[in-house]
Order: C-alpha cells, then sequence, then structure tokens
C-alpha cells in the first residue's frame, strides 16, 4: 500500500511542485492550502506524514504542527519547508517537526528525509554500514542524562540532542560523529549524526551548543537510545537543558 502524504502551501504553485516530485516517488499525495484543512483531513482520513510551509495566513507550521501533536494520540510526522533562520530552526525542531527544509527545495535531500521519516523507528537509526570517520568528532562522559540536563551540558529529544560546546563550531549541516557515555545509567549512545543548528553565544538562559540529528547508531548503543527516547518529550532536537 502507498504511504499518503498531505501537502500544505498557501502557495499553489509550490504545491504542485512538491506533489509532482512525490507522486513520481511512488507516494497519495493530497493537497491543503491552509492548517485548517490538515486538520479536517487528519479527522477523516489517515496519513503517513505532513510536508507544510512554516509562513502562512491564519495558522504558520508550527502552529499546526503543535496542534497535530495536541489533537491526535499518533501525529504523523511533520516536515517544514520554508525560508528560515537559525532561529526558526532551532524553535521547529524543538516543537516536534522532524525536518526542516529551505527554499527553494532539494527535492532530493526532501524525498530522502521523507523515506526516512516514513521507516519503523529502530530503522530510521539502524548503521548500515560502519560509521564514517572526519569532520567533528566528539566524545563525552557524563555522571548521568539528568545530571547533564540539569547542568545543560546535554539533553536527548526523540530525534537527536543538544550537547553545549564552546567551540570551534562545525557548520551547519556537516556531518560529524558522536560517543556520549552516562555513569550512572552505564549507557552510551554512539553514531553518526548531522549538525542542524548552531547557537554560538549563550542566549538568555540557553547554552551555546548545536543541535544534532542522529543518523545511525552503533549496534551496541541503538537498543539504549530507543529506551531512553520513549521518556523524551516531543522535541525532535531540544533548545536546551532545562
Amino acid at each position: 500500500m502507498k504511504h499518503k502524504i498531505v501537502v500544505v502551501d498557501d502557495e499553489i504553485l509550490i504545491q504542485g511542485i512538491l506533489a509532482e516530485e512525490l507522486s513520481d516517488s511512488g507516494y497519495l499525495v493530497e493537497l491543503a492550502s491552509s492548517g485548517e484543512e490538515v486538520l479536517k483531513i487528519l479527522q477523516r482520513t489517515a496519513v503517513d506524514l505532513i510536508i507544510s510551509d512554516i509562513q502562512m495566513p491564519h495558522m504558520t507550521g508550527i502552529q499546526l504542527l503543535r496542534k497535530v501533536q495536541e489533537s491526535f494520540p499518533k501525529p504523523p510526522p511533520l516536515i517544514l519547508v520554508s525560508a528560515f533562520s537559525d532561529t526558526v530552526r532551532e524553535e521547529a525542531y524543538a516543537a516536534g517537526a522532524q525536518g526542516v527544509f529551505a527554499k527553494p527545495i532539494e527535492f532530493e535531500e526532501l524525498t530522502a528525509a521523507v523515506a526516512r521519516r516514513l521507516l519503523s523507528i529502530p530503522d530510521q537509526f539502524r548503521s548500515s554500514s560502519e560509521l564514517s570517520q572526519g569532520g567533528l568528532a566528539i566524545e563525552e562522559s557524563f555522571l548521568s542524562r539528568k545530571a547533564a540536563l540539569i547542568d545543560h551540558k546535554f539533553a536527548l529529544g526523540r530525534g537527536g540532542f543538544f550537547i553545549s560546546l564552546a567551540g570551534p563550531f562545525p557548520r551547519v549541516d556537516s556531518e560529524m560523529t558522536f560517543a556520549l557515555h552516562f555513569e550512572e545509567e552505564n549507557g552510551s549512545i554512539e553514531g553518526r549524526g548531522i549538525v542542524r543548528w548552531i547557537r554560538r553565544d549563550r542566549a538568555s538562559a540557553y547554552q551555546a551548543g548545536i543541535g544534532v540529528e542522529i543518523l545511525s547508531l552503533s549496534a551496541r548503543s541503538i537498543e539504549c537510545f530507543l529506551r531512553w527516547r520513549e521518556g523524551c518529550p516531543l522535541a525532535f532536537i531540544p533548545l536546551d537543558g532545562v
């Protein structure tokens, strides 16, 4: 059975382009021009994924995301598409968006993200090869996840994590490797990720650091991560610790 995707954008041209690309990739596509239309679609039919513009009249993409999460017990993953600043990107991932893409859209990257989000949760994080080397590599040990959270050093989300970093900072969308150990819990998460946002200076209560989406995990840490993520809030990548 084909997966069903709802595309919502108040620009008819963008709707059509996205629908054509997704249909060519083998998905069933339903179009909407507003967040309100999406909510009506979800009430009458099963949807596997939503792709939404961020800036729309009456209800923004982030407002739609929050409404979907509040209104449905098993909300479909939602990917946001728009021109955006780093601040919007941080907010979107913290609200639970499972992808944020800029216009003009890189369709190959978008369809790859869609395919990944439609996999089972374990398969999304299972590595099919050895972890790549090169780029930023982070290895840290913490007493526990709770202690790291209180100290604003680390926070785990459902698809990634925040980790404090003083520099040097990597580029946004650059790949990295990580090995994070938690002594009291006798557990680790080790794998490969991609830097989705950077906070270079401490802003209000938020620590400087990076938001990382997990791409893959080593075989020995995937079970640990999947167990821990069940207790996480809705954030895909958290903003910070407490």
